[in-house]
């Protein structure tokens, strides 16, 4: 029987529900203990609707397995449903494990313990937590789950996670294993306003659409491809991308300012307005396709980029647009505006232009160092001496 917790309590608080079990409630004079008294099942349970930390469950099986034989049998409920549907760590300093396996061989039930400790494929699991409610499960497929009750849910599936039909998010999500991510089948979009942060594994393929009310700490720098189609950005103060990663922005409305591609090497912007972009930066041979976009920042170089499209823009803004070369451009499908005058400069023939300057520079400064006389400098020591033998021997010499 899984027993979720309903009133979530600290450590300390469940630590002073169970000291009259422990080591007997404090006597009146303040200073002395009065004897332990017995455990009582009521007690049991209410830890358990309380908390799942490791700390207390290890004391509350230990005042179980403290009582006479007999009466440890009436907690075989509570025994089983510590197990059931929880996490429960079985390595130091904890015992719990090894704590409720004796507890049932002794009341003769180890064999349903076993049953319900066992991990099924799709499980969650009440987390081990100290400091909220969290849950861990190895599904990675989600429809008509209600999340919203929980501070936590960590992801444990190595497999694709998808989201569908009718999903209340929890305050905060971990994606420890699972390197792609599917918000794209959530019907109608998915609300993430109860959600406070999310954390993905390095590498990972996330795919958000429609998504609104995103936290505003969210992280991408660790996603290896990320596609986000009509979500709303509103919260996000900046978006940061991995080294190398995968980009798509396609119908994103109010994106933050100053978005930087120079560590992306694939980009895809598509019905996007960029009316706050002062400029967009592309890594060097980076992919770069932008279709249907509004308002384009005054300057766009692509010179660095090794392929670049570019159908259906608005260049109403641009003052210059800087292409690697002829072909580039050619290739990019860009089409200009009859009364657009703006500037197109190709990168190639600047520097076959530069060349040309600095060569002509050079014979320059050697033409000058041909034609400057030499002039013959006599030592100021030999001067000396002239003026001394000058003084010895008259103005005339010898």
């Amino acid at each position: 029987m899984f027993v979720d917790i309903e009133n979530f309590k600290s450590v300390l608080a469940i630590e002073n529900l169970l000291i009259p079990y422990k080591r007997g409630r404090l006597a009146s004079d303040k200073k002395s203990y009065l004897p332990k008294e017995p455990i009582t099942p009521d007690i049991c349970w209410e830890v358990l609707r309380s908390t799942n930390a490791p700390r207390n469950i290890e004391n509350m099986l230990q005042c179980i397995a403290e009582l006479p034989p007999s009466e440890q049998a009436l907690f075989k409920e509570v025994v089983l449903a510590t197990f059931d549907n929880r996490e429960q760590p079985d390595k130091k300093p904890f015992n719990i494990v090894l704590l409720g396996r004796k507890l049932a061989a002794a009341s003769g039930y180890e064999a349903e313990l076993v049953e319900a400790q066992k991990l099924k494929e799709g499980d969650f699991l009440l987390s081990a937590s100290y400091v909220d409610k969290s849950f861990v499960t190895f599904k990675n497929s989600f429809y008509d789950v209600d999340f919203s009750a929980y501070d936590k849910v960590i992801f444990l599936s190595p497999q694709k996670i998808e989201f569908r039909k009718n999903v209340k998010f929890p305050k905060n999500m971990e994606f420890l294993n699972s390197s792609d991510i599917n918000f794209d089948d959530v019907i109608d979009g998915c609300d993430l306003q109860n959600v406070q942060s999310i954390s993905f594994k390095d590498g990972a393929k996330l795919d958000l659409w429609k998504a609104q009310n995103l936290p505003s700490q969210l992280d991408f720098s660790r996603c290896a491809e990320l596609t986000l189609s009509e979500c709303d950005l509103s919260n996000q103060p900046n978006l940061s991308f991995k080294e190398g990663a995968k980009v798509c922005l396609d119908n994103v409305r109010n994106l933050p300012p100053q978005l930087d591609f120079s560590r992306c090497d694939k980009v895809i912007l598509s019905d996007c307005d960029l009316y706050n972009q002062p400029n967009l930066f592309f890594k060097e041979g980076a992919k770069v396709c932008l279709e249907y976009v509004l308002n384009l920042p005054p300057q766009l170089d692509f010179s660095r980029c090794d392929n670049v499209e570019l159908p259906y823009c608005d260049f109403r803004a641009v003052k210059e647009l800087t292409f690697k070369n002829r072909e580039q451009m050619k290739k990019s499908g860009a089409q200009f505006p009859d009364d657009w005058k703006g500037k197109i400069v190709f990168a190639d023939d600047q520097q076959e232009i530069q060349k040309e300057e600095n060569i002509k520079e050079e014979q320059t400064v050697s033409v000058k160092k041909e034609d400057t006389p030499q002039v013959i400098k006599t030592s100021p020591s030999r001067n000396r001496w002239g003026k001394f033998v000058g003084k010895i021997f008259g103005k005339g010499g010898r």
